[in-house]
């Protein structure tokens, strides 16, 4: 949701507010037809879901992740940037299953109680990601060395 809000404040501070306001209310219709496929019961009409909040949950994400592609998209279009959609894809992938592993590590090896293993889950999270992040930057979208400069400049801003 963040990166939606940043894509609109780029695209209202350079002056494509048109842009912008096509592409909100292009999503809210798709998403308003969703919401009511979703919702919809099957017994009230043969094209309905029935699968309530999870489903409209999931109808969320999906059109959000969609409309801030799209916005993205045309901030590079306007600005001569090459558009790159697949981190986005490899950075879920590998922030999801380090998230599983450690999940099942954490909770198959350690027998502590529930904060204690919710503690030791999160600090595992945290030092396999950056180490990730650190080892292979490409994945998050970073390229090669951008992380070493990152480190360099908050270091001398201490």
């Amino acid at each position: 949701q963040s990166m939606g809000q940043i894509g609109g404040t780029v695209l209202d501070s350079t002056e494509k507010t048109s842009l912008h306001v096509r592409i909100v209310l292009i999503f809210m219709v798709i998403g308003l037809i969703l919401s009511f496929l979703i919702q919809v019961p099957s017994s009230v009409t043969s094209i309905g879901l029935g699968l309530g909040s999870v489903g409209l949950a999931g109808k969320f994400i999906l059109v959000q992740l969609a409309q801030v592609n799209v916005i993205a998209f045309y901030i590079c279009k306007i600005y001569g940037v090459e558009y790159k959609f697949l981190y986005q894809l490899t950075a879920l992938l590998v922030t999801f299953s380090v998230g599983f592993i450690t999940y099942y590590m954490v909770s198959k090896f350690l027998f502590y109680d529930t904060i204690s293993k919710f503690l030791i889950y999160i600090i595992s999270y945290i030092i396999f990601t950056l180490t990730i992040l650190y080892k292979f930057p490409v994945v998050f979208g970073f390229s090669e060395g951008m992380f070493g400069k990152i480190i360099n400049i908050a270091s001398k801003n201490k």
